[in-house]
């Protein structure tokens, strides 16, 4: 995605929520292409229904998840990819 850019995973659609529930665990993996370096791919989770949103710069950047009734959270961007972090049960 650009900088900027909004993409939206509806709960609804099995590669975005193993449940196809409102607010039940949404998991991702985040890859970041910055003009001159590509870290290791992040991973975290957030809830259905709701945003995951990235902030900040290269050198200093966060994750926000915001749940289905606007409740804000940091999202923890993990280095290590938990062996089932991506696959749904």
């Amino acid at each position: 995605m650009e900088k900027d850019s909004i993409f939206c995973c509806p709960y609804t659609q099995k590669d975005c929520s193993c449940s196809l529930r409102n607010h039940t665990e949404a998991r991702f993996s985040i890859n970041f292409y910055f003009a001159n370096n590509y870290p290791p791919a992040k991973f975290t989770k957030c809830t259905t229904g709701g945003a995951l949103i990235i902030h900040g710069t290269e050198e200093n950047y966060y994750g926000e998840c915001i749940d289905v009734y606007g409740f804000s959270t940091v999202a923890s961007l993990e280095d290590e990819e938990d062996m089932f972090l991506l696959q749904c049960p």
